[in-house]
């Protein structure tokens, strides 16, 4: 369920089952390069990182291959890189 706005509701009932705020929208579960996987976070052109997506994006940073992608064009490029880079 990450990405997207919800009402009030449904965000804290998301977050008591576990949820937490700023994790990246996608995660692929594959090493390479010497990382546990990808996560991206996808934006609009003009899209903000908010704070705690810059923490999810730092702390992740240190065992995963962490993007931001501006374009579903962008997003499958970073995928093609990812998969394609030597393990």
């Amino acid at each position: 369920p990450n990405g997207g706005f919800r009402h009030i509701g449904t965000a804290r009932k998301l977050q008591r089952e576990g949820v937490k705020p700023g994790i990246p929208d996608l995660f692929v579960p594959i090493c390479r390069v010497g990382k546990g996987g990808l996560f991206i976070e996808m934006k609009t052109k003009k899209g903000r990182i908010r704070p705690d997506q810059a923490f999810w994006i730092a702390e992740l940073s240190h065992q995963y291959q962490v993007v931001v992608c501006r374009s579903l064009d962008e997003g499958i490029a970073s995928i093609r890189t990812y998969l394609d880079a030597m393990q």
